[in-house]
């Protein structure tokens, strides 16, 4: 668990927000959790991380690992509204696992980031334009055909989105899609790294 650095006063008499999200491994976590601090400093607003594990599905033995048992640890009485970084925690979950997460937090008002859900205001990212214009950007401006794409994990909203994306932009431009450039990823830099070193 991580906070901005308010004094006790301050702690005591202000509104607290808390961000949900992994372990902080990812830039686009950190990105996002330095943009939650700078506002809520500005504003006077307190405000936690609680950074666990990506969720896991029930029939994974692992599902209750010790990482995630933070997201259990949040007295509602401290807490007056709540930022998921839904995008990231639910790798392996579908938005329906996601939206049953969210809602065991009712009924602190809550934002997700990432996924779509019904009844809770969300924060989308356009997966699909700009991966899109990151395509036709590699096929126009430097020329290149053999283009290869680093996915994010099986069924999940984003990766599938550029997927389409990447897939749309090389058929709109008479490349064939090639399955030997498209790897499976994890969203993580270490799984990215890895993968470029063994497909080189």
């Amino acid at each position: 668990m991580i906070t901005n650095t308010l004094d006790n006063n301050t702690l005591s008499n202000n509104k607290t927000i808390a961000f949900i999200t992994t372990n902080l491994s990812s830039k686009l976590s950190r990105d996002i959790w330095a943009g939650i601090l700078e506002v809520s400093n500005n504003e006077g607003i307190n405000c936690i991380c609680y950074a666990g594990d990506f969720l896991l599905p029930e029939s994974n033995p692992r599902k209750n690992r010790v990482e995630n048992l933070i997201y259990t640890f949040m007295p509602d009485r401290l807490i007056d509204g709540i930022i998921v970084y839904g995008g990231d925690i639910v790798r392996h979950f579908s938005s329906y696992d996601l939206q049953l997460f969210c809602m065991q937090y009712k009924p602190t008002p809550l934002v997700n980031i990432g996924i779509a859900l019904p009844e809770i205001p969300c924060i989308i990212s356009n997966d699909y334009s700009g991966m899109y214009k990151l395509t036709e950007h590699l096929i126009y401006i430097h020329k290149f055909k053999k283009i290869a794409l680093i996915t994010g994990p099986e069924n999940h909203r984003e990766a599938n989105e550029r997927y389409r994306a990447y897939c749309d932009a090389l058929k709109r431009n008479g490349i064939s899609v090639n399955d030997e450039l498209i790897y499976r990823g994890t969203f993580s830099e270490d799984t990215a790294r890895k993968t470029i070193k063994k497909s080189v």
